[in-house]
């Protein structure tokens, strides 16, 4: 209970350290401040002050009357967003595809890949993938509010499955995902 608390609900950060540490992490559970919700484009920020290690949080914007104040959560990819909170943001400019590996699988350097679709553009991937509850609904046969859209969903989908087959045949034919993610290249 008590690392679901810090991992959900604690504040982190790091400032300029003295001596020979040049970093100086910090982690506190702040009262109140818990109760702030992320956004891509928030209305407040928020730091430690590092001479008095104070907790604080000032408007970006002005924010009206009965309006939500909105803080970001770092940049946190949607995989992250939902394990963690239990969100994703719709257009997410932080949103990844991570494949896990074991190092026996990748036979060699680099031990990371990068996912690409494609696309000449970092901003066409994001306008080519929609929220993972639309996805769902398309592979899952639900309906789309456009049948055009549906058909680059399912073509955007099916690339992905295709370049994930062909990873797993290059890797010796083992799927080397995570086991949360092994519907990738599974069908």
């Amino acid at each position: 209970w008590a690392k679901l608390i810090l991992a959900t609900r604690a504040f982190s950060g790091s400032h300029e350290g003295s001596g020979r540490a040049r970093q100086q992490e910090w982690q506190a559970l702040v009262p109140f401040a818990d109760v702030f919700n992320d956004a891509i484009e928030p209305s407040a920020t928020w730091w430690q002050n590092s001479s008095t290690g104070d907790f604080r949080a000032a408007a970006l914007v002005d924010v009206p009357a009965g309006k939500e104040v909105l803080i970001s959560y770092g940049m946190k990819n949607n995989e992250k967003l939902l394990t963690r909170y239990g969100y994703v943001h719709v257009d997410s400019p932080h949103d990844a595809a991570t494949i896990y590996l074991r190092e026996s699988d990748a036979s060699g350097p680099p031990p990371s890949l990068t996912l690409s679709l494609g696309l000449e553009e970092p901003s066409a991937l994001k306008s080519a993938l929609r929220p993972i509850d639309v996805l769902r609904a398309l592979v899952n046969g639900g309906d789309s509010p456009e049948d055009d859209s549906r058909r680059r969903e399912l073509a955007v989908l099916s690339t992905v499955r295709q370049r994930c087959v062909a990873a797993a045949q290059a890797w010796g034919g083992q799927a080397a995902v995570s086991a949360g993610s092994q519907w990738l290249c599974s069908g």
